[in-house]
Order: structure tokens, then C-alpha cells, then sequence
């Protein structure tokens, strides 16, 4: 199936350049420009994409927020979750835990379109064996096509829990207009696979005297391996069956079109385990105390047909169908049919953003989608109101699964979740704000036996991130990003009030502008919570069993970083020289310690023809 779907993929774009003749007036041929949307979307909204050279270039981590604190288990490429409360969205990918971020699908890939054909080279080397690697290319086939790829690869050998991930990641995205514009296609394939050698953490020995700092586990990488594969493959074409217009000149005619959404993924995770006297990942066993493996998969196929009109309003239908394998022990099928209708137009003054989905029935039948947003600009002041609220399903491995450490069999309600709030930001001061209420029922989580539950009462929380940066003596930068929130059950949801990322940095041109300079220092602030531990076993986190706290964090790296000309970039820089080698408190998750003083540098090279 995976190769026929390429294959697919493949021939669609050696068809496609007969399509794309059509020249975009607004495109600008004399000067290098690169566009992106978002794939997570109905309608692809291109922005112009920031090329300054060395901002925040020490940040290389491949995260969607890299300016956000986390909280990670280690390295790169090591189990994480975020410090903010977000709702619960049971996709296929749950089952990959705190290694779910790194998975590739519609929600984290963008389309392109460039004016000459870009190669960039990104390259990062730490201490512990500690390397990512990216290369991204896009060019345009004619006006109307564009290809790219972008692949990337992360291993790492963390300094203290023994641990040692290898990611290897690849997706490719076509979108195409045809020369009368009748005809609209995109897609992609992305493929994510993952490899992780576990250990369970690092843990203090009491009877060691505290000299001696720390007695790491006798675990050798290759006792217990988590192997996680992420596979997506989406398309959407739009055909525009009526185009009328008063002004015959008018390149982009309105338009009434039938348009369809095909998506393929699947989701597999691997959790292999061999035993003995040392090792303390897993405390019970199930079924076989010396040895396991287990295999969980999950294919899910969706299509969805509707009406469009312009880039406006959109009504249609969606049919899932999935199949969820575990271990010959599960082999489940079912499928769902949801409603879908989206409106996006200017109105007294404001743009409005409107997107609903209602499960008509099937295994989802119950679940609802409700996306609101409508923003303005009043002066120097630009602002938004927003307000979603969604209830899902829970994911069916989470109701009924039986491995060689747990066995599920739960009835849980549909999880709900509401929020509102507003965002500003003014022009002249460069200040954001953004103000959310959230509220969450039927919370589930992992207590502090790693055993899965729900919660009673609802949970709400009030939040608010405040982003500013300064200028000052004509070379001096400070880049601030502060969140605080609260949160009514700190005991079901433990995470900070406060967290913040701050950059100050020196930075000047040379050479005519030639050479770029920045050198600087990031301080990461994270106040005291109770946190997670983490299972390996599935990936997952779970109250933290101690009562230690964790958190009260100041993490401190230098950096110095090199623009040259508008294609080379360098860094070095040191990470968290405030903490020793080793340092119980610098824990995000329990028995996860950050590692201490390190050296690291890298590279981007940018290549245009």
C-alpha cells in the first residue's frame, strides 16, 4: 500500500508541469522569495517566510516553538511535553507518548513557493554523540508547480540515563495551479521513524554518599528499545465548476467548486524489553517477567468531498475508516462520518474565521469541532478574539489494550474542551499579548502507578504570554517571552505558573554587511511544579510518584553567532554553564536530568540558483 500510494504521489507531479504555466503577477523574479502555508488547512494562505540570517540560530532544535520551554528527559530527540495546558486531541498518534511531537503529518508541514530554487543545508554537533542534520530544497516547475522535500536526522547518546535515540524523518509536498486556474491540487507524503534506547531514568542512591554525586543504572542501550513509525500521505484537489466575474479582465474569478480530501496515516510503536536483577524500567509485569514485545499499529483512511465557493465558505462530508492491530490479540475495525463547514471573509471592518465538524455516526458520532476568530486593527493596534470548544472520543488502544505491562479495558466518557480569549499587538512598542480561559472535562491522565484514569470535576485555567523586544544603544537586543498561568487541580495537572525565555544579545554587520554578528546570552526561567515521570514502556507521563518538586530552573547558554553574506550561517555556543555535570534539580521530568555545561556548534548554508 505504502509504495502504490508513493507511486501515485510520483505520477501526479510528472503530469502536473503540463498545468503550470500560469505566471503569478505578484511574484517578484529579481530577488530571492520564499512562501509557505500551512498544510492544516482548506485553504493555502502563503506568507512571506523570514530569511533574516542569524536570529535566534543557537535555537536548533527541530520543535515547532523552540523559543518555549519544555520539559524534556534529555538530548535532542528525547521524550517531552509542554509547560502549557492544551486540550486533548485523541489522533492515531497518542499511543507514541512523549514522542509524539516529533511525528510528521498535515498539522506540522507547510507548502511552498519560491521564485528560484533553494537548498538549505542545516547542520549541529553536541557533545555525547549528539548530531541533527536537515536539508531542505524547494523549487518551482513553471509558475503554477511546486516541489519540495525536506529530510532530517537526530541521534543522540544522552549524558546520564543511557539512553540513545536515532530519528529519521522525510516528507515531500507538491502544490499546483493549472494555467486557467480551473483546476487546484496539493499533497504530501511525510514518513517518521523513530528509535529510542531506554533505561528509566538515573535515580540517586541513598547509601552513596552524596560526594560521589549520583549511581547510574547498570542498563545497557540496548536492553529495552521504543521504535515509533508515523506514515501520512494527503492530497486535496479543488475543480472550479462555475466561474463568473463582472470584470472579464479579473484573473481570480469568483467561483462555485467541488473539491476532495483524501488522507492516509498510520501509527506503530514497538516497546521491546529484556530483564534482569538491575533493571527497575518496568516494577509489574502482566504476563512474562524476563521478556517482551509488543506491537501496537493503527491505519486510518479519510475522505472528504464538498462545495466550495471562492476561498470563502466550504460544506462537506468526511468518512473515516479505521483499523486498529495490536499483537494478534486486537485486530478492530470501524469507521465514522462526520459534517464539515468553514467560512473565512471581511465583514464591517474585521476578518472573520469560522470551522465546524459534528460526528453524524460511527465511533465518533459524538465528537464537535468549533473553531471562532474574528480580528481587526484599530490605529497601531492589531487584536483578535478567539473561541473553540471541541469533544472527542477517546482513542480506542486507550479503552481496550493489553500488553505485556498493562492491560486496558476502560469505559471512558468523551473529553471536552472550551477556550476564549483575546490577542493584541501594537505596532510601534512591538509588544504581544494574548489572554486565554480554558476549561477541560472529563481530563484523562496517568497517576502516579503510570495507570490511566479520568478525572471528576473539570479543570479550568486562566493564562497569558507576553512577548516584547527592546532595542537599546543602537546594538543591543533583548528578546523576552514570558507565560504565566493558573490552573484549578495542580495536583491532576502539574505544571508551572511561570515560564519564560529571555535573549540578550550584542549584534553589528561588517564588511558592508557582509559579515553578521550576534553574541549573547539565553536565560530560561521555570518556576517550582510537581511534573511528570515517564513510563517507557508506552511513552507516556505520569504524576510524578516523589515529593520532590521539580522545576525552580535558571538555565543560562552563550552563544555567538555568524551571518555571512545572506547564505552562510555559524554558531557556537555553550549550554546551561550555570549546572554541573550532574544536578538533581536541573530534573524537568523526574529522574530526567538536564545535562549540564556543553559545547555545541553548527551550520546552515543556503544554495539558490
Amino acid at each position: 500500500m505504502q509504495k502504490a500510494l508513493l507511486s501515485f504521489f510520483i505520477l501526479s507531479l510528472s503530469f502536473s508541469t503540463a498545468w503550470s504555466q500560469e505566471k503569478d503577477e505578484d511574484f517578484d523574479l529579481d530577488s530571492l522569495r520564499i512562501e509557505s502555508s500551512s498544510a492544516n488547512s482548506h485553504f493555502l494562505h502563503f506568507d512571506s517566510t523570514n530569511l533574516k540570517p542569524v536570529d535566534f540560530l543557537q535555537l536548533y532544535r527541530p520543535l515547532p516553538s523552540p523559543r518555549s520551554p519544555l520539559a524534556r528527559t534529555s538530548n535532542i530527540g528525547m521524550p517531552l511535553h509542554s509547560f502549557q495546558v492544551n486540550p486533548q486531541e485523541w489522533d492515531i498518534h497518542f499511543l507514541q507518548g512523549g514522542y509524539r511531537p516529533y511525528i510528521l503529518g498535515d498539522k506540522n508541514l507547510s507548502y511552498y513557493k519560491v521564485n528560484r530554487p533553494i537548498t538549505i543545508l542545516n547542520y549541529m554537533n553536541g557533545e555525547e554523540k549528539e548530531q541533527y542534520f536537515e536539508v531542505l530544497h524547494s523549487q518551482n516547475l513553471g509558475e503554477g508547480l511546486n516541489i519540495s522535500f525536506k529530510y532530517d536526522r537526530v541521534n543522540s547518546e544522552a549524558f546520564f540515563p543511557r539512553q540513545l535515540t536515532n530519528h529519521t524523518r522525510f516528507h515531500a509536498t507538491y502544490n499546483l495551479q493549472s494555467r486557467n486556474r480551473r483546476y487546484q491540487s496539493h499533497g504530501y507524503y511525510a514518513i517518521s521513524n523513530l528509535e529510542a534506547q531506554e533505561s528509566g531514568g538515573v535515580y540517586v542512591d541513598e547509601a552513596t554518599e552524596e560526594s560521589n554525586n549520583t549511581a547510574l543504572l547498570g542498563v545497557n542501550l540496548l536492553r529495552a528499545q521504543s521504535r515509533s513509525r508515523g506514515r501520512e500521505f494527503g492530497i486535496q484537489n479543488l475543480y472550479k465548476v462555475l466561474q463568473f466575474s463582472d470584470d472579464s479582465a479579473k484573473i481570480d474569478r469568483d467561483y462555485i467548486g467541488l473539491y476532495h480530501k483524501f488522507k492516509w496515516n498510520r501509527s506503530w510503536r514497538n516497546f521491546e524489553h529484556r530483564v534482569n536483577e538491575l533493571d527497575r524500567i518496568i516494577d509489574n509485569f502482566q504476563f512474562d517477567s524476563t521478556q517482551t514485545a509488543d506491537s501496537s499499529m493503527v491505519n486510518v483512511f479519510s475522505n472528504e468531498v464538498g462545495l466550495q465557493w471562492n476561498e470563502a465558505f466550504y460544506l462537506g462530508a468526511r468518512q473515516r475508516d479505521y483499523r486498529y492491530f495490536q499483537n494478534t490479540l486486537t485486530d478492530t475495525t470501524f469507521n465514522s462520518q462526520h459534517i464539515i463547514a468553514g467560512w473565512s471573509d471581511s465583514l464591517l471592518a474585521h476578518h472573520w474565521n469560522a470551522h465546524f465538524e459534528k460526528g453524524i455516526s460511527g465511533y465518533e458520532e459524538k465528537e464537535i469541532l468549533l473553531k471562532a476568530r474574528v480580528s481587526g486593527k484599530l490605529k497601531s493596534i492589531a487584536y483578535a478574539l478567539f473561541f473553540n470548544l471541541r469533544t472527542d472520543e477517546v482513542d480506542y488502544f486507550t479503552r481496550r489494550q493489553r500488553t505485556n505491562q498493562r492491560f486496558e479495558n476502560n469505559s471512558f466518557k468523551s473529553t471536552a474542551y472550551q477556550d476564549f480569549g483575546f490577542e493584541l499587538a501594537e505596532e510601534k512598542s512591538g509588544i504581544q499579548l494574548q489572554v486565554a480561559v480554558k476549561n477541560l472535562t472529563n481530563y484523562i491522565y496517568f497517576d502516579k502507578e503510570a495507570k490511566i484514569q479520568q478525572a471528576e470535576d473539570d479543570i479550568q485555567t486562566v493564562s497569558a504570554s507576553l512577548i516584547k523586544r527592546f532595542h537599546f544603544f543602537k546594538h543591543l537586543q533583548l528578546y523576552n517571552q514570558l507565560t504565566f498561568q493558573t490552573i484549578s487541580n495542580e495536583e491532576l495537572l502539574p505544571l508551572p505558573a511561570f515560564s519564560s525565555y529571555h535573549s540578550l544579545f550584542y549584534e553589528n554587520e561588517f564588511f558592508n554587511e557582509s559579515l553578521q554578528i550576534q553574541i549573547g546570552a539565553d536565560l530560561w526561567l521555570i518556576s517550582d511544579y510537581n511534573g511528570y515521570a515517564y513510563a517507557p514502556d508506552n511513552s507516556q507521563f505520569f504524576l510524578n510518584p516523589s515529593d520532590r518538586a521539580l522545576g525552580n530552573i535558571q538555565q543560562v547558554d552563550i552563544f555567538l553567532n555568524f551571518g555571512i553574506t545572506r547564505n552562510g550561517r555559524f554558531f557556537v555556543k555553550m549550554e546551561n554553564i550555570l549546572q554541573s555535570d550532574y544536578d538533581e534539580a536541573s530534573e524537568r521530568v523526574y529522574q530526567y536530568p538536564v545535562p549540564g555545561r556543553a559545547l555545541k556548534f553548527g551550520l546552515s548554508w543556503r544554495m539558490v540558483n
